[in-house]
């Protein structure tokens, strides 16, 4: 059995894209976010964690693009679970200038067996994957 102390050591508190503040939970002042604090020129952060070797990355939908480009992303779990995750996901790439320009759920290869997904579905909630396909439309687009 294992137990989770992260709570009792670090903040609980967690920014729009996800992550964690590294204080303890009782700090004072400013939450610290546990990613590496380098951004680029145009102020664009790093998504990898604080002190990581190699290069910085960005996130996809920071990346510099052309109007009317698309990205495609999936998102694992249950319909549920997925959902959740790409609801939260393009919230922040409109933030950014993307909008969603279709959405689907394709249940895993699994659960697309009747005779296997009668007996799981009886012991577990379906698994597969929600895909979304973004379009950058420009920095005008998250104010709207």
């Amino acid at each position: 059995m294992s137990f989770d102390l992260s709570n009792l050591v670090r903040c609980t508190e967690t920014n729009q894209e996800g992550f964690r503040c590294r204080l303890s939970p009782t700090h004072d002042g400013p939450h610290a976010w546990d990613r590496c604090p380098w951004t680029d020129r145009r102020g664009r952060g790093c998504i990898l964690p604080p002190e990581h070797p190699g290069d910085h990355e960005l996130f996809w939908y920071d990346l510099p693009v052309e109007v009317g480009a698309t990205h495609r992303m999936t998102y694992g779990g249950s319909r549920r679970t997925s959902t959740m995750t790409a609801d939260r996901a393009a919230a922040n790439a409109r933030a950014h200038g993307w909008v969603e320009r279709s959405r689907s759920f394709e249940l895993g290869w699994l659960w697309r067996t009747a005779p296997v997904a009668q007996l799981l579905g009886s012991i577990a909630t379906p698994q597969g994957s929600t895909t979304v396909i973004y379009e950058y439309r420009g920095p005008e687009v998250s104010g709207d």
